[in-house]
C-alpha cells in the first residue's frame, strides 16, 4: 500500500484504531511477561544463594 501522509498511514484506511490498539496490547503483554521472567529469575537466584548458605552453615563444625 502507498500512503500519502503519516496521518493516512496511522489511520490505516479507518482501521488504525484496531491495528495500533492490537500492537499496544501485544507490547503491554510482552512487557508484563519480561517483568515476570525477571522477577522469577531474581527469586530463583535468591533461593539458590540462600540454599547454598544454609547448606554451608549446616555442614560447618
Amino acid at each position: 500500500m502507498n500512503w500519502g501522509s503519516w496521518h493516512e498511514f496511522l489511520n490505516m484506511g479507518g482501521y488504525g484504531r484496531y491495528v495500533w490498539g492490537a500492537y499496544g496490547v501485544v507490547a503491554i503483554a510482552v512487557a508484563i511477561e519480561i517483568a515476570g521472567l525477571r522477577a522469577r529469575l531474581a527469586r530463583a537466584r535468591r533461593s539458590s544463594i540462600g540454599g547454598r548458605a544454609r547448606r554451608n552453615a549446616a555442614s560447618a563444625p
